[in-house]
């Protein structure tokens, strides 16, 4: 690794370097020496300038023993910015888990975190979260444990974990409201939380092969704590919880509640055996106070709840996905399933306006003297007595009051690399959209050709050549129309109910050719697009016929199918190079029952509807241009700081589903 500045040189007035350290993607540090001979830690900020010295001056005059000090903030003669550190020249947290593979002696692991609580409790009293907690930020100088970092955008980081190193250093310890921008002092609680379980046993508990699969872990998967001791399973549970406002809320009570589910007897599984015991173990601080002996493991839930079959779901290796993605699609196709699931939506649908008009009209109404009857009798009654709440008393004496928050920020333009979603703003220069839309159109011609031959050779739908042309070729004209409109518009904000209606605008057209087609292949009463299940009945609105009675479609049947499919799916969240993944299965499926269900209300073959809904969505996620999570760094501006000011909580901002 070829580092700038070699050692001697003195590139910054006033300090000498004396050798590397480390490098990423903020730059790179060095260890050197002041004039006056003071050892300092020098960072040479190479990437993300601006975002790197707005996060280094808001945190440049905090000064706390259980924090890494950032003293100055220099530029040398050719306009380079410099960050002089504090250098710690100790060991690392994530050099003392390689030495301890099994698990920390337990009297290491309550001495780390009790630095680690003092350090992250002095930022979040003064409205600060650090949000990139983990193993290599935090260090041990003299006994002392510091938080490092503090302030400073973390890009990519050296790990011995194979996700890490990619583009994404904190993956690992990330909590799942990151993904929705969220930003409190619960983000620290859960890293902190995924480092007990490191410590204790030398293993984090998500785990996977790529960062996609641990991203999902963390926010559908219960925690691994096979190798955590019983006692504390509870605390860790309650610190790993998916709802930041059902998790422990701040990281004194994270210590708290730790120390006190292992006081008494000491237990002997804590790593390497008897440490737990070893004359080194530190007493409990009886200084501070305790909560209950023990704390209860959390309910994990049925096994059969949607999050369980999503995780299980993300479980199975890639190819069985497709053929089970596929098997389902011939099942709906070929067996008639596909009938009694319209049906059956229809049903749904039904009950479901019904009961929103019923209470709508009626149940407003009926509700007001319930209503008033409660409050009249919550004026008489005396308050009913309260649970004695135990969290003031057993908040430290001496910790300061929390000032007033700062104001909310502007609508943030990117959240972390492996967050990024089709609903993030960005800018994409006018080269890359124009190349990567003409990629995509190139690539879907392939991907036509593709999925028309599967249903040609696999179904019974398209018995010969003419219908599967006449397929191919509405199917590519459908996927060209949604990636032209979808790619041109990626990146950018708008009307989600507008964005909807110019779909079914240009659905509408679509269907208008795919018409114009029929008549001219000559297949207006071909058996492709009878419908069987036709009502029977013309259906005319105005002067358009839209059902002809003869279970044949008419060119209305056809561009109002078009036109609902196009504006009931969001189709740029199948385009967008920031989709979670390149082909969801899960996606085509529901877009084919989609396609199923709008067939079944108008006149139209409900077997070339639903096929052609697959088919669209297919080709459309096959073809268009998909950035690997890790690699959105590329396109990122962030706005996001390790140290950034940590808004109201009831103020944090959310990304729209």
């Amino acid at each position: 690794m070829k580092f700038t500045f070699a050692p001697e040189t003195s590139p910054l007035e006033g300090y000498t370097i004396k050798r590397a350290v480390h490098r990423g993607g903020f730059g790179e540090v060095y260890y050197a020496l002041s004039d006056s001979g003071k050892e300092v830690a020098l960072k040479l900020l190479n990437n993300n300038l601006e975002v790197e010295l707005r996060g280094v001056r808001q945190c440049l005059n905090l000064k706390h023993p259980n924090l890494v000090t950032i003293f100055d903030i220099r530029e040398d003669q050719d306009g380079d910015h410099w960050i002089v550190m504090e250098f710690i020249g100790g060991r690392g947290l994530y050099e003392t888990l390689q030495r301890h593979p099994n698990g920390m002696p337990l009297d290491e692991i309550l001495q780390w975190l009790e630095g680690m609580t003092a350090g992250l409790s002095f930022l979040h009293d003064r409205g600060i979260v650090h949000r990139d907690l983990k193993p290599a930020n935090v260090f041990s100088d003299q006994d002392i444990v510091k938080v490092g970092d503090v302030g400073l955008s973390k890009y990519i980081s050296e790990s011995r974990r194979s996700a890490q190193t990619q583009s994404v250093g904190t993956v690992y310890y990330m909590a799942p409201e990151v993904c929705h921008g969220r930003y409190g002092r619960e983000v620290d609680v859960y890293a902190m939380g995924i480092m007990l379980v490191e410590m204790l046993t030398g293993q984090v508990p998500f785990d996977g092969e790529t960062t996609a699969e641990i991203l999902m872990k963390h926010m559908t998967a219960e925690p691994d704590l096979s190798g955590v001791p019983e006692q504390v399973q509870g605390v860790i549970v309650a610190a790993l919880e998916k709802d930041p406002d059902k998790r422990i809320q701040d990281v004194e009570e994270l210590e708290r509640r730790f120390r006190s589910s292992v006081e008494g007897p000491q237990p002997t599984d804590f790593g390497e055996a008897g440490r737990a015991s070893s004359p080194r173990s530190r007493p409990i601080n009886p200084a501070k106070p305790s909560v209950a002996a023990s704390e209860p493991i959390h309910p994990t839930g049925s096994v059969f709840s949607l999050a369980a079959v999503s995780a299980a779901w993300a479980q199975f290796p890639v190819p069985v996905k497709w053929v089970i993605g596929g098997m389902a699609a011939f099942l709906l196709l070929e067996t008639g399933l596909l009938s009694y699931i319209t049906r059956g939506a229809f049903f749904g649908i039904s009950v479901s306006l019904g009961y929103l008009l019923v209470s709508r009209f009626f149940g407003s109404k009926n509700s007001q003297p319930a209503k008033a009857t409660m409050q009249a009798a919550a004026m008489q009654s005396p308050p009913a007595p309260q649970p004695v709440d135990e969290e003031p008393i057993l908040r430290r004496q001496s910790m300061s009051p929390q000032p007033p928050s700062q104001p909310l920020r502007a609508q943030r333009t990117a959240r972390k690399a492996v967050c990024l979603n089709p609903a993030t703003p960005r800018f994409i220069p006018k080269r890359q959209r124009l190349t990567d839309l003409t990629n995509s159109l190139s690539i879907s011609l392939a991907a036509t050709f593709l999925v028309t031959l599967a249903v040609y050779l696999t179904t019974s739908l398209l018995p010969q050549v003419v219908h599967a042309v006449y397929f191919g070729t509405v199917t590519m004209l459908a996927a060209w129309a949604m990636i032209v409109l979808c790619k041109l518009r990626e990146g950018r904000t708008g009307d989600v109910i507008m964005r909807r209606l110019t779909q079914g605008a240009l659905g509408l057209g679509v269907g208008f050719v795919a018409a114009g087609l029929k008549d001219y292949l000559m297949l207006s009463t071909d058996p492709l697009i009878y419908a069987e299940e036709a009502f029977g009945e013309t259906w005319v609105v105005g002067r358009i016929l839209v059902a002809s009675g003869t279970g044949y479609p008419t060119m209305a049947a056809f561009m109002l199918f078009f036109g609902i499919l196009f504006a009931a799916r969001r189709w740029w969240w199948q385009t967008d190079s920031f989709r979670r993944s390149r082909f969801r299965i899960s996606s085509t499926l529901l877009t084919l029952l989609v396609g199923a269900v709008v067939a079944g209300v108008l006149d139209f073959p409900g077997a070339l509807g639903a096929t052609w809904a697959l088919a669209i969505s297919a080709v459309v996620q096959l073809s268009a241009g998909w950035t690997p999570p890790a690699e959105r760094l590329l396109n990122e501006t962030p706005d996001s700081l390790a140290g950034e000011a940590m808004p109201p909580r009831e103020q944090m901002p959310v990304a729209s589903a």
